[in-house]
């Protein structure tokens, strides 16, 4: 290799580190992987690429990386975030691309490297690509099932008899399906190189939801229409968002919906894309009319409630779970309304009790 193939090298180690501390899958297992991506990556394009014989280009990155997150996930092993962030990848293939192309512009790796950077879609048009979703919640805990299920229907991981190109979450208030849905969306947005679309559409919010018409305004806008050239009605603005992102990978989360008909002109109708809904509603109609596939997300039991309430406060410096500091109070805030008759949303009530005690915890002293 020439000496100026010192960038590729160093990012081909960057992806072959990221393939060992994945579990170290095989060429064989990371080309049926890179199928569910986009396009099946080739076991002889795998290793050419892997040994820097030729430049990657960003749809193999993209496609490798997503492989290597859901190869660890089926190993139970936890990345890095610095691993698993797409745009943290993107920079560094840029940079790699930008060295190898000002190295020696005749050589043939410099001219596919000069390509690259110029192709549409790619580094000429970024601020075209949107990453809207909401931050993470740092202390997320728990719904592993939940997210698996995630992961089968809009992703075809597993079983695929329950693929769809629609999830909806539903639930109680409070019972945490933001935040399923966020960190969910997060750890997938590899997935989708095109972007993630995000709106609150506060369905039951007391003074007024985000009609139909808003949202496809404010996602039309995002996605570079001029305000001027928006549709006179509802359906014409449904017509030009499904043709906008009709060739596009784009992963859409509506928030908080009220029922089938807040959603319902919102949906891309691309295979290309995938939709995930929340919504205290079951939103039945878009199962029955749009094949959509359910996740219901039922209140934490009294255990993982009070495993949530340690992570939101961190633990004792002797490592006792803070909630032993103040059992009473953990179980009085986590038991069953005397209202109601059920148990709270765990998510919702720990909140709420980290927000309402962090002083008087801080200064429990060991037992």
């Amino acid at each position: 290799m020439a000496p100026t193939d010192d960038e590729l090298i160093k990012f081909v180690s960057r992806l072959q580190d990221l393939r060992r501390r994945s579990g170290n899958p095989s060429l064989s297992q990371l080309s049926n992987l890179t199928a569910q991506v986009a396009s099946r990556i080739p076991k002889s394009t795998l290793h050419e690429k892997l040994r820097a014989d030729s430049v990657p280009d960003w749809e193999f990155v993209s496609a490798f990386v997503h492989a290597c997150v859901i190869f660890s996930r089926s190993k139970n092993i936890a990345l890095a975030a610095a691993d698993t962030d797409r745009d943290i990848w993107r920079a560094e293939h840029r940079r790699m691309l930008q060295a190898v192309a000002a190295a020696r512009p005749a050589q043939r790796k410099a001219r596919a490297a000069h390509q690259e950077l110029s192709s549409p879609g790619r580094y000429g048009r970024l601020d075209a690509i949107q990453r809207q979703l909401p931050a993470d919640v740092m202390t997320f805990t728990g719904r592993q099932e939940e997210l698996h299920l995630l992961d089968q229907i809009l992703l075809g991981l597993g079983t695929a008899a329950n693929t769809s190109t629609v999830a909806v979450v539903s639930g109680p208030a409070g019972v945490g399906k933001t935040a399923l849905a966020v960190h969910w969306s997060r750890t997938a947005a590899p997935r989708f190189p095109d972007g993630q679309l995000y709106v609150d559409l506060r369905g039951y919010d007391p003074d007024r939801p985000t009609a139909p018409t808003e949202a496809l305004a404010v996602m039309l806008r995002s996605l570079g229409l001029p305000g001027a050239q928006l549709g006179a009605d509802t359906d014409e603005r449904a017509a030009q968002f499904r043709s906008a992102i009709s060739d596009r990978q784009v992963l859409l989360v509506l928030d908080n919906a009220k029922d089938t008909d807040h959603v319902r002109l919102l949906l891309p109708g691309s295979a290309l894309c995938r939709t995930l809904v929340t919504s205290r509603d079951q939103l039945t109609g878009l199962v029955a009319r749009s094949g959509a596939e359910r996740v219901e997300l039922k209140p934490f039991s009294l255990e993982q409630s009070v495993s949530l309430l340690d992570a939101l406060m961190g633990r004792q410096n002797a490592g006792r779970p803070r909630s032993d500091a103040e059992p009473g109070t953990c179980l009085r805030w986590l038991a069953p309304c005397p209202e109601s008759g059920r148990r709270t949303g765990g998510a919702s009530r720990g909140h709420e009790f980290a927000r309402a005690r962090p002083r008087a915890v801080r200064r429990q002293p060991p037992a």
